[in-house]
């Protein structure tokens, strides 16, 4: 069961990711334009709005390694931590 909740989780934590992502990058957008008054064309933030989904795809794996890294020094050989399942194996 737990296996079917892990993936579960895998597919809204993305979309969340790529939220605080595009988030993250307007207020970047609106930063650099008010204060540095340069102003970014419909392309130029497209291209740069296209570079989230590598970023979380390396986020996801990080936290994944890290979970799993932390499972295993958790685990004895009678009982073995589900955090060595991590959380996303893509």
């Amino acid at each position: 069961m737990s296996e079917q909740v892990i993936e579960a989780i895998k597919a809204p934590l993305r979309q969340g990711l790529l939220f605080f992502y595009a988030f993250a990058i307007d207020f970047v957008f609106k930063f650099v334009t008010s204060k540095l008054g340069f102003e970014f064309t419909a392309e130029q933030k497209i291209q740069i709005s296209a570079y989230g989904t590598p970023l979380v795809y390396a986020i996801l794996s990080f936290v994944d390694k890290w979970l799993h890294e932390i499972g295993k020094e958790r685990s004895t050989k009678k009982e073995v931590s589900k955090l060595v399942l991590g959380i996303a194996r893509f």
